[in-house]
């Protein structure tokens, strides 16, 4: 093996696991008498810092929103 191959950075992850969880239906239960379809959007956010020497904390945040005409049936969130 050539020296370049044994010097590349090795990636694993050593956990998984749900930071926060939240769901929210502010407007129920008349929300839910609506006929429409719902909107939904989606957003996806990422962070990370190193916590040790090689280790690294990474999170991603997905937030998810259904709305009917302007009414917000449900925000669910996980991290």
């Amino acid at each position: 093996m050539s020296d370049q191959q044994e010097q590349q950075p090795v990636f694993s992850i050593d956990k998984i696991y749900v930071k926060d969880l939240s769901l929210e239906v502010p407007n129920a239960p008349e929300v839910f008498l609506e006929q429409s379809q719902p909107e939904i959007d989606m957003q996806l956010a990422s962070e990370g810092k190193q916590i040790g020497e090689g280790y690294f904390d990474c999170n991603l945040t997905v937030t998810v929103t259904a709305k009917v005409q302007d009414k917000v049936m449900f925000l669910a969130e996980v991290v």
